[in-house]
């Protein structure tokens, strides 16, 4: 079994023994995310394709795309969870978070945006992927209603401001999770143990797939297929409109 709070997910090596550049440096090797865009982009699959960038992230369609028109922002360095983020990225991860939804917006229709938030690797709110990564999904249903309707009854809501207040829970050492429905309504839900995966499940249910949550068994490459395709398109044909004449 894994243990909690180990590095990475070594019941030897206790976190609080390893060096910040130590971990950084592991987590080069180890993690899925860092392998992927922490460096030089090779020939990628469509899930990796970088659709928007900036100097510390990128954002790339996913793996699991129950509905066309889903994204992730995700930090080229690694990152447990937005909450993490210092002020500079914040900010910069915001911008790149809001040229990405105007694209989605026109493509797809109505953006909502959730977060897994984990404070530790290994644990199940971090979905089996240990890397900051914030989701970006088109879908006409009230996304923050279903979650709190949902059997998650443990989690304790509070509205916030933004996902910049994910901050505190982070400092607090709290499990989090982050939604912002399409309305602009945001909430961070916490408790000491999370769901994995609990807001695909959510998702998976309101569009008629409840069976169909699980990214690892249930990729939906047409899905990430159509949504590289619209964006491209929406880039291209936006280039040409700002091109001189």
């Amino acid at each position: 079994m894994r243990t909690p709070g180990r590095f990475p997910c070594d019941p030897q090596t206790p976190l609080e023994n390893i060096s910040p550049k130590d971990h950084a440096d592991a987590m080069k090797s180890t993690c899925n995310f860092c392998q992927k865009f922490g460096g030089a982009p090779g020939g990628e699959p469509m899930s990796e394709h970088v659709l928007f960038e900036s100097e510390n992230f990128v954002v790339v369609p996913t793996i699991g795309s129950i509905v066309p028109g889903w994204l992730l922002v995700v930090p080229r360095s690694h990152f447990l969870s937005v909450g993490s983020f210092d002020e500079a990225r914040l900010q910069e991860f915001t911008r790149l978070q809001e040229t990405a939804a105007e694209a989605l917006r026109y493509c797809f229709g109505p953006v909502s945006f959730f977060e897994h938030g984990a404070v530790r690797e290994c644990e199940p709110v971090g979905c089996g992927v240990d890397h900051a990564h914030l989701h970006m999904v088109s879908i006409k249903f009230d996304l923050l209603a279903a979650a709190k309707a949902s059997g998650e009854t443990h989690l304790h809501w509070r509205p916030v401001s933004g996902i910049q207040v994910a901050k505190a829970y982070v400092a607090e050492q709290m499990h989090y999770v982050f939604v912002q429905s399409l309305s602009g309504n945001a909430r961070i839900g916490s408790s000491t143990a999370i769901e994995s995966q609990f807001i695909r499940k959510v998702i998976a249910a309101q569009v008629g797939l409840p069976g169909c949550w699980d990214w690892k068994e249930h990729p939906f490459e047409c899905n990430v297929s159509e949504t590289v395709q619209r964006l491209e398109a929406w880039k291209a044909a936006r280039s040409a409109m700002s091109a001189p004449f």
